[in-house]
């Protein structure tokens, strides 16, 4: 059993993570044929592998600083009022709270993980959008109130599939990133341990050690001491 599931976690989720990969670039290439057709697959290749490197970047950054998440909660309204308490300032016992080493670099993932879902969207719903001819006003009119159960059922399908598939990738990738991490600071530090320099004492204690030790003369240095001192 511990055999099978170890196997499954090493193995299995790179797997998955490949394929899941692999739909996420034709989706986005989809929707990015809306707008550019020379090199959709490339564009779409790199905003996909862009999110997946900025999330190992996240993870190595935290774990190497020492920064530990918060643990979630259930959601209630006294955490809603702390949270306005805090963003005023009100309280006798308010304390800033520190954000990620690695905030910019997840600011920008947020803002990529949205481009990525809006791209996959497109390229889901791409014949469907092209059919309701309207303005994008009245085409969300028609959408939301003239569509027929087949149609809204397509709508709603290809929402959920490029949903699905953007935060799937970024979980599996999230978990793969914070195991790599680990790992990788885990092998630096016992490196970083291996390797010990010493102090002044040990240096002191050593070079009191060879002056101490006695002088190793050679045959041919004694013979020529004896012929100085008789001549």
């Amino acid at each position: 059993m511990v055999i099978g599931q170890t196997i499954i976690a090493a193995f299995g989720v790179i797997v998955i993570l490949i394929f899941v990969v692999i739909v996420e670039i034709q989706r986005v290439a989809h929707g990015v044929e809306l707008f550019e057709s020379n090199g959709a697959y490339t564009g779409a290749a790199v905003l996909v592998l862009l999110l997946l490197t900025l999330e190992f970047i996240i993870h190595y950054v935290e774990t190497k600083e020492g920064y530990h998440r918060e643990i979630q909660t259930a959601f209630s309204l006294r955490q809603v009022r702390e949270w306005w308490k805090y963003f005023f300032g009100f309280g006798q016992h308010y304390a800033p709270q520190h954000l990620s080493p690695a905030e910019r670099i997840k600011s920008y993932s947020r803002l990529l993980a949205i481009t990525i879902l809006a791209l996959a969207l497109g390229g889901s719903m791409d014949n469907a959008i092209s059919q309701v001819d309207a303005t994008w006003t009245q085409g969300l009119q028609t959408i939301l109130f003239q569509s027929t159960l087949a149609e809204m059922v397509e709508w709603i399908a290809g929402v959920l599939f490029a949903l699905t598939l953007v935060i799937g990738s970024q979980r599996i990738t999230a978990y793969v990133a914070q195991r790599a991490a680990e790992t990788l600071h885990n092998d630096e530090t016992e490196a970083g341990q291996e390797i010990t320099i010493p102090n002044e004492q040990d240096v002191s204690t050593v070079m009191q050690d060879e002056d101490t030790q006695p002088l190793a003369l050679s045959t041919h240095d004694i013979i020529i001491a004896e012929w100085e001192l008789d001549a």
